[in-house]
């Protein structure tokens, strides 16, 4: 099993909670990743954060059960070295959000309601 430089990037742990009042996302890595890219889409609403590292063990898609009422369901996957988190949303589109990269953590951070 690759250790290091060499591990491929996996999901630790996955939490939804509230930072300064905004919905947050957090994907805790089991390594910094060498690039993360994000993207939206509606029909249907997601939104899909893609994390490179070394290749390793291709992991099949799995579903983390609803965890949010905003959120309607989590897909992982692993294919060459690129770990795939699809947050399937609520609703008709995506709400508006923003992608950090902190190290080996990736927090999706949700705007502020509309009031």
């Amino acid at each position: 099993m690759p250790t290091g430089d060499q591990a491929p990037v996996g999901l630790r742990n996955l939490e939804v909670t509230t930072l300064d009042g905004h919905r947050a996302v957090l994907l805790r890595l089991s390594r910094a990743p060498t690039q993360v890219r994000q993207s939206s889409s509606s029909k249907p609403p997601q939104i899909v954060v893609q994390a490179w590292g070394p290749a390793g063990d291709d992991l099949p898609e799995r579903s983390i059960p609803q965890i949010d009422p905003q959120i309607a369901n989590v897909r992982v996957s692993r294919k060459g070295g690129n770990l795939e988190v699809v947050l399937e949303m609520q609703g008709v589109e995506p709400p508006a959000y923003t992608v950090h990269e902190m190290g080996d953590w990736i927090m999706i951070r949700f705007a502020a309601p509309q009031s």
